[in-house]
């Protein structure tokens, strides 16, 4: 079982013409309960297909809805999902997906929120040669081995308490559970850094927790849908100068609609980033419209769930065997991976991910660079 997946995704080239409806839908949701241990992927797809396509490639025999979890209990489901997910229409720049491994990006949240900003206390960026990814990749393969997995779990769930209560028992909860692991931890190297880690909560976490409240909304620091959109939209500006994004329903996306519409603000100053690998990330995005609608009422946003549910069924079994080998043989064969973006969020074995070239092209202090860009350019 590996756990150095990675994207197989192409290039995409700019299209001009008109303007087109992305459609998102996501699979392997959990909510409050983010480190599900029987859902440890999240998966966001993306359609560029219009209704009329979207139909053609479903096929006038189909007129239930599509759901993959549903489709994939029967070998008839089975085989409308090969089928749609074979089809000539669904082209490596019609379809875009982003994996999130939520467990990792557990560990890359306590790197972002407590290591960098001490870091940067000391002037030292932590994003600027991706010292933050190989950092996060050490911890979450070495600290469960040198240290209990069960208590470094502990120090997951009680960090993703504190950021999402924020009160002063979640916090101490969090400093109890880092004095267990370093109770259980065999390597010197690791009690140092888990000391690190509790001078930094008590130190910097306070005002970076401050600073993220005002850049997006409560209850989004630890949704991978928020970051999965985001990643995916600045993947489709990069094929078209406008569009609109027509998002299955979701609560927490829409209750935070007025403040990811900052992000494609047109009177906002325009802002480019460029991070250590050399992608660009310029703001405002070219989004016309978020919109939300059910599944019922669109073909493209069916198909977008089924796309997302065949791309966690196979790569979770990067995490755990399958359950079904042999459907899963049948989806690997398919183009899933290699719509996946490399905006892929997942655990590697490779833990030097610098490029000196590119890393010299990459913008100071990235994090708090878009922080600064977001509180200043605000909708009215």
């Amino acid at each position: 079982m590996s756990t150095g997946w990675q994207s197989e995704s192409d290039n995409f080239t700019f299209v001009s013409g008109g303007v087109p409806t992305i459609a998102f839908d996501e699979s392997g949701s959990t909510g409050e309960d983010l480190l599900n241990s029987d859902q440890p992927v999240y998966v966001l797809s993306s359609v560029n297909l219009d209704e009329e396509v979207a139909s053609r490639v479903v096929g006038p025999e189909i007129s239930h809805e599509l759901k993959f979890g549903r489709l994939r209990k029967s070998d008839a489901g089975r085989r409308t999902v090969l089928r749609i997910l074979n089809s000539v229409e669904l082209t490596n720049d019609a379809v875009k997906s982003c994996v999130t491994h939520k467990s990792f990006m557990v560990t890359g949240k306590i790197v972002e929120f407590l290591l960098e900003p001490l870091a940067a206390e000391t002037g030292f960026d932590l994003y600027k040669e991706g010292g933050h990814l190989a950092q996060a990749n050490v911890w979450h393969h070495v600290m469960p081995v040198l240290c209990s997995a069960e208590t470094y779990s502990q120090v997951q769930a009680s960090f993703v308490s504190l950021l999402r209560t924020g009160t002063p028992d979640s916090a101490n909860g969090f400093l109890r559970s880092l004095d267990n692991l370093k109770e259980t931890c065999s390597d010197p190297l690791l009690e140092r850094d888990i000391e690190i880690l509790r001078i930094a909560a008590v130190v910097v976490l306070p005002d970076r927790l401050s600073r993220w409240k005002t850049t997006l909304p409560d209850g989004s620091e630890l949704d991978p849908g928020l970051t999965s959109l985001v990643a995916l939209t600045h993947r489709w500006a990069e094929q078209y100068a406008s569009f609109t994004i027509l998002h299955d329903e979701r609560g927490e996306l829409a209750a935070w609609q007025k403040d990811l519409e900052r992000l494609w603000n047109p009177a906002a100053e325009p802002l480019r980033l460029t991070d250590f690998r050399g992608r660009e990330f310029r703001y405002p995005l070219p989004v016309k419209q978020l919109n939300f609608s059910a599944s019922t009422d669109s073909v493209a946003l069916q198909i977008a769930d089924v796309i997302a549910g065949a791309t966690r069924f196979v790569v979770t079994d990067f995490v755990a065997p399958s359950p079904d080998p042999r459907f899963l043989k049948a989806l690997q064969a398919t183009r899933v991976l290699k719509w996946v973006t490399d905006d892929v969020v997942w655990p590697s074995l490779d833990l030097d991910p610098r490029n000196a070239d590119l890393a010299s092209q990459a913008t100071p202090f990235l994090a708090d660079a878009m922080a600064d860009w977001m509180r200043t350019n605000e909708n009215d």
